[in-house]
Protein backbone atom coordinates (compact mmCIF):
# COMPACT_ATOMS: atom_id res chain seq x y z
CA UNK A 1 0.00 0.00 0.00
CA UNK A 2 2.97 2.32 1.07
CA UNK A 3 3.41 2.91 -3.18
CA UNK A 4 -0.08 3.62 -3.89
CA UNK A 5 0.38 8.10 -3.58
CA UNK A 6 3.55 9.43 -3.39
CA UNK A 7 3.64 10.61 0.20
CA UNK A 8 5.45 8.81 2.86
CA UNK A 9 2.85 7.39 5.37
CA UNK A 10 3.51 5.85 8.51
CA UNK A 11 3.30 1.56 8.53
CA UNK A 12 1.18 1.69 11.72
CA UNK A 13 -0.91 3.74 9.62
CA UNK A 14 -1.27 1.43 6.58
CA UNK A 15 -1.68 -1.30 8.53
CA UNK A 16 -4.56 0.61 10.37
CA UNK A 17 -6.30 1.66 6.79
CA UNK A 18 -6.15 -2.13 5.90
CA UNK A 19 -7.82 -3.40 8.99
CA UNK A 20 -10.20 -1.12 8.88
CA UNK A 21 -11.06 -1.83 5.13
CA UNK A 22 -11.14 -6.04 6.38
CA UNK A 23 -7.96 -6.58 4.01
CA UNK A 24 -5.14 -6.77 6.27
CA UNK A 25 -4.62 -10.48 5.84
CA UNK A 26 -4.66 -10.13 1.67
CA UNK A 27 -1.14 -11.03 0.57
CA UNK A 28 -1.22 -10.42 -2.97
CA UNK A 29 -2.14 -6.73 -4.01
CA UNK A 30 -3.82 -8.78 -7.16
CA UNK A 31 -6.27 -10.09 -4.72
CA UNK A 32 -7.93 -6.74 -4.15
CA UNK A 33 -10.44 -5.33 -5.99
CA UNK A 34 -10.44 -2.32 -8.35
CA UNK A 35 -12.88 -0.57 -5.68
CA UNK A 36 -10.83 -1.89 -2.51
CA UNK A 37 -7.54 -0.72 -4.13
CA UNK A 38 -9.31 2.67 -4.64
CA UNK A 39 -10.68 3.33 -1.51
CA UNK A 40 -7.35 2.01 0.24
CA UNK A 41 -5.70 5.14 -1.61
CA UNK A 42 -8.86 7.19 -0.52
CA UNK A 43 -8.19 6.38 2.69
CA UNK A 44 -4.60 7.30 2.16
CA UNK A 45 -5.05 10.37 0.75
CA UNK A 46 -7.52 11.46 3.72
CA UNK A 47 -4.94 10.84 6.20
CA UNK A 48 -2.25 12.75 4.21
CA UNK A 49 -5.20 15.26 4.27
CA UNK A 50 -5.44 15.34 7.98
CA UNK A 51 -2.32 15.39 8.88
CA UNK A 52 0.96 17.90 9.56
CA UNK A 53 1.88 19.74 6.54
CA UNK A 54 5.47 18.89 7.59
CA UNK A 55 7.27 16.17 8.40
CA UNK A 56 10.35 14.80 9.91
CA UNK A 57 13.15 12.88 7.77
CA UNK A 58 13.99 9.60 9.49
CA UNK A 59 16.99 7.43 9.22
CA UNK A 60 16.63 3.49 9.73
CA UNK A 61 19.94 1.53 10.71
CA UNK A 62 20.95 -1.92 11.32
CA UNK A 63 24.63 -2.52 11.73
CA UNK A 64 26.07 -1.61 8.05
CA UNK A 65 22.74 -1.28 6.42
CA UNK A 66 21.15 2.55 6.43
CA UNK A 67 17.92 4.01 4.78
CA UNK A 68 16.90 7.68 5.16
CA UNK A 69 13.39 9.06 3.98
CA UNK A 70 13.62 12.76 3.64
CA UNK A 71 11.55 15.72 5.34
CA UNK A 72 8.05 15.94 3.34
CA UNK A 73 6.47 19.34 3.09
CA UNK A 74 2.47 19.68 2.11
CA UNK A 75 1.25 23.08 0.52
CA UNK A 76 -1.97 24.15 1.11
CA UNK A 77 -2.36 23.74 -2.82
CA UNK A 78 -1.54 20.21 -2.24
CA UNK A 79 -4.17 19.54 0.31
CA UNK A 80 -6.80 20.85 -1.75
CA UNK A 81 -6.16 18.54 -4.81
CA UNK A 82 -5.61 15.33 -2.25
CA UNK A 83 -9.14 16.42 -0.99
CA UNK A 84 -10.67 16.28 -4.62
CA UNK A 85 -8.96 12.75 -5.30
CA UNK A 86 -10.07 11.03 -2.22
CA UNK A 87 -13.52 12.71 -2.19
CA UNK A 88 -14.21 11.67 -5.63
CA UNK A 89 -12.90 7.99 -4.73
CA UNK A 90 -15.28 7.66 -1.97
CA UNK A 91 -18.11 9.61 -3.74
CA UNK A 92 -18.04 7.33 -6.78
CA UNK A 93 -18.55 4.51 -3.91
CA UNK A 94 -21.02 5.93 -2.12
CA UNK A 95 -18.65 5.72 1.38
CA UNK A 96 -19.65 6.19 4.49
CA UNK A 97 -16.66 8.32 4.58
CA UNK A 98 -18.63 10.48 2.95
CA UNK A 99 -20.72 11.10 5.51
CA UNK A 100 -18.45 11.06 7.91
CA UNK A 101 -16.85 14.19 6.45
CA UNK A 102 -19.62 15.85 4.99
CA UNK A 103 -21.39 15.48 8.30
CA UNK A 104 -19.06 16.80 10.47
CA UNK A 105 -17.01 14.10 11.53
CA UNK A 106 -14.33 16.49 9.39
CA UNK A 107 -14.25 20.34 9.52
CA UNK A 108 -13.79 21.51 6.31
CA UNK A 109 -10.92 23.27 5.36
CA UNK A 110 -11.93 26.46 2.44
CA UNK A 111 -9.34 26.97 -0.54
CA UNK A 112 -9.36 29.76 -2.21
CA UNK A 113 -9.13 29.60 -5.88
Amino acid sequence: MSGMTGFLVDKDVLLGIAQERGVAGVTSFDALTTQQKDLLRADILYRVWIGPTTSASANHSHGSYSKSYGAQNISEKDKERIYGVFMAIYGKYDDPMLEMIDGGGVSFMKFDE
